[in-house]
């Protein structure tokens, strides 16, 4: 997805059956809605939200998670070690953790 005034995920991306990349670093999503976890199939996904969502720990097929972004990553997950398991993860640029959830 292409398009800095994109600022929520739309709801027809939840219903693409077999998707298994979704690059959504060239939009304004910071967020990701709860249904996200209906992408059963993905399995790379690249981002720039400012918190590490916990949706994506529980990701049955995500193996390849990129995030890219400027500013410091303001959260992560408690089930991080459940993202970290899966496979690869890139995190670039984003200088320190200001918080661990809890």
């Amino acid at each position: 997805m292409i398009g800095y005034e994109i600022r929520e995920l739309p709801s027809f991306i939840m219903e693409v059956p077999n998707l298994r990349v979704l690059d959504i670093r060239r939009t304004s999503i910071v967020t990701l809605p709860e249904e996200f976890i209906k992408l059963t199939t993905l399995e790379s996904f690249y981002c720039k939200t400012r918190a590490i969502p916990e949706v994506l720990c529980h990701m049955p097929n995500l193996k390849e998670f990129h995030y890219d972004y400027f500013t410091p990553i303001k959260q992560l997950p408690p089930s991080i070690d459940k993202l970290f398991s899966k496979g690869f993860i890139d995190i670039m640029e984003v200088g320190e953790f200001l918080s661990l959830s809890q």
